[in-house]
């Protein structure tokens, strides 16, 4: 995960708690989720190897903070 991203994350995650890796998470598989319908051996590729590309920090964060959870 690129830097910026993370420590963003890291940010809201001291005031937001653990919900923020939750609703994180959720954004990282809905950004991969075209590259996630092959088989298994490239899904593990993808969220395991290299430097994910996430975009820019601002358009993730905000669908981050878009992502809606039910406790």
């Amino acid at each position: 995960m690129p830097l910026d991203v993370l420590s963003r994350i890291w940010d809201a995650y001291g005031f937001e708690g653990d919900i923020v890796l939750l609703r994180a998470a959720v954004g990282v598989l809905s950004h991969f989720e075209p590259r996630l319908y092959v088989d298994k051996k490239e899904v593990l590729q993808t969220l395991t190897t290299g430097r994910w590309d996430l975009g820019k920090e601002e358009v993730f964060m905000k669908k981050v903070w878009g992502i809606r959870v039910n406790i």
